[in-house]
């Protein structure tokens, strides 16, 4: 066997002569040394793509929440007057004890399908409770709320810039919603209502809470 450093022999045992035997113990030592660099630094690669994956979990979840507060809380609304189908300015509900507000929308195809059940919905609501039956058009442009609005038979609030449906935390149309006495929001609802008697009833069920 040979010194792998100056070509000595070294008998039979492989490595370094004794000349050079510092020199190997140099060179384990630094492979050494390297090999536990690069152990910590790929712990710490690790480490850093964990905390990412952790974070944006993180964030995913408190979006979530955050988004789930916004859509689940029932806010208060503000007592001003909206102008109506019929050329009128009042109040949403005209200050009424309790009511269900239908929010609609000229842009949305649910929302016209809708149209031929308000009669039915307004009929069983005002004739078997003490609640008023509410329908807003809203969310588009002032032209097209008017336009919308002359396909229900019967007078509608214009929700000309909105405010109530942001009032109202709502995210989509159609809408429906139920306020009391203090105009706070008590039930919420939307897309497909269900069956007539069912739905308003589950509606206006606990309208006297404050």
């Amino acid at each position: 066997m040979l010194c792998p450093y100056c070509g000595k022999s070294v008998g039979d045992i492989a490595g370094a002569c004794s000349d050079c035997k510092h020199i190997e113990t140099e060179e384990k030592a630094k492979r050494k040394s390297e090999n536990q660099q690069a152990s910590l630094k790929h712990k710490s690669d690790q480490k850093l793509v964990l905390l990412k994956v952790i974070g944006s979990i993180c964030g995913v979840v408190l979006i979530g929440l955050v988004t789930l507060l916004i859509a689940t809380k029932k806010p208060t609304l503000s007592n001003e007057n909206f102008t109506t189908s019929t050329g009128t300015n009042r109040a949403l509900c005209d200050n009424h004890e309790s009511c269900m507000v239908v929010y609609l929308a000229p842009w949305c195809p649910s929302c016209s399908r809708i149209i031929g059940r308000l009669p039915a919905m307004k009929n069983y609501l005002e004739s078997n409770t003490n609640s008023k039956l509410e329908v807003v058009v809203g969310y588009d442009s002032p032209e097209k709320i008017e336009v919308f609005a002359t396909k229900i038979n019967f007078e509608v609030v214009y929700d000309r810039g909105s405010s109530l449906f942001k009032q109202a935390n709502l995210r989509a149309v159609p809408s429906y919603f139920s306020i009391n006495k203090n105009l706070k929001v008590i039930a919420y609802t939307r897309g497909y209502l269900g069956p007539i008697k069912e739905s308003m009833d589950r509606m206006i069920g606990n309208l006297n809470l404050d």
